[in-house]
């Protein structure tokens, strides 16, 4: 105050105002399973921007408050940890958003920048401080999508692994369902919430799939006249065979930033094994010209160990097929891949 006083006069309510900067801080965290908080594996990320933005008071930053600038900002520490002094008053705190990233947000948190004004994070917090208020534990949380991949082949031999004459199929689509109830299973309630993740194999029948963190199960949609082996890492995971989907894949759970390879599917097509039943009338094992083909007689298929020879047992466990030859003597089977005997029933 710049005064003038006379004599005997009382010059009253000449205050002074003072106050202390108040304190926001918080955390700036990955979170791994997205859930909005800090637990499990999470841990500080450092070297993220914290911007305080002063509020005209209605909690929700403006064209014309971010465009006057922050009032002020903080890169996390080692630990994710930030600190903004700021003088008592309505602000917007929020995040700089980094390539890769996303926010989960975290269970605090509001939508304080809905409009996604410049490259700052849609969630934060709409605070008023006073005179050295100390204002904790506002936590910003991020996930980056993790990737699950793996090869859709041809199984020759059916054996469930990628091997020997095996090769990629291209052109099969895989798809990821979110698990919303978490039972390792695919319901039809899932697949009508519609995929989260889609991709058709490439020319090495690679496939990849980026999801955010979460449950799901990974599936492949079946073609005409193939089947499953199914790959020898797969579980049964669509066992009613919904959706035109195969009943094996996987049900997988990812964490933020994980890379989950390896995730093979393992289909056949049925080979065809077939021949002519004739009247030898020479006896010399081939069919030669006038030889009649001889229609009605019944040709096996037994399921073979491997040794060439039918044994008791692979004869007990009856036939895998049988064909009745037709009026040209034809026989046809369609079988899976592997070791048969095949006879005629005399």
């Amino acid at each position: 105050y710049a005064i003038t006083l006379e004599s005997g006069e009382v010059d009253a309510g000449n205050d002074f105002a003072n106050y202390q900067m108040a304190v926001k801080r918080g955390k700036k965290y990955e979170d791994f399973n997205a859930d909005g908080m800090f637990n499990g594996n999470d841990v500080g990320l450092e070297n993220w921007e914290i911007r305080a933005y002063a509020d005209d008071g209605d909690g929700v930053l403006s064209m014309a408050e971010f465009n006057a600038g922050p009032a002020a900002t903080d890169l996390t520490n080692s630990n994710g940890n930030y600190r903004l002094d700021l003088g008592p008053g309505d602000y917007i705190i929020v995040e700089v958003l980094q390539n890769g990233w996303f926010e989960s947000p975290d269970a605090d948190a509001t939508e304080v920048n809905p409009n996604g004004f410049g490259d700052l994070g849609k969630y934060g917090y709409a605070i008023s401080l006073e005179s050295g208020e100390v204002d904790r534990n506002n936590d910003f949380a991020n996930f980056q999508q993790a990737e699950k991949k793996g090869i859709k082949y041809e199984d020759f031999n059916a054996d469930g692994m990628f091997n020997g004459n095996d090769a990629g199929l291209q052109g099969w689509t895989i798809t990821a369902f979110a698990d919303a109830n978490m039972d390792g299973e695919l319901q039809q309630s899932e697949i009508n919430a519609g995929a989260a993740a889609s991709d058709v194999t490439d020319a090495n029948g690679a496939y990849s799939l980026l999801l955010d963190p979460g449950k799901y199960i990974v599936v492949e949609t079946l073609q005409t006249d193939w089947f499953e082996s199914p790959d020898a890492d797969t579980t049964q995971v669509n066992p009613n065979s919904l959706g035109g989907f195969g009943q094996y894949g996987y049900a997988i759970t990812l964490e933020s930033g994980e890379v989950d390879a390896g995730n093979d599917f393992a289909n056949f097509q049925q080979a065809i094994k077939r021949g002519t039943k004739f009247h030898d009338e020479d006896r010399d094992g081939i069919r030669d010209e006038g030889e009649d083909a001889l229609a009605g007689w019944e040709i096996r298929a037994y399921a073979d160990d491997g040794d060439g020879i039918l044994e008791q047992a692979e004869f007990d466990a009856g036939p895998v097929a049988t064909d009745i030859t037709n009026a040209n003597g034809i026989y046809r089977f369609d079988l899976n891949p592997g070791d048969y005997i095949v006879v005629e029933v005399l």
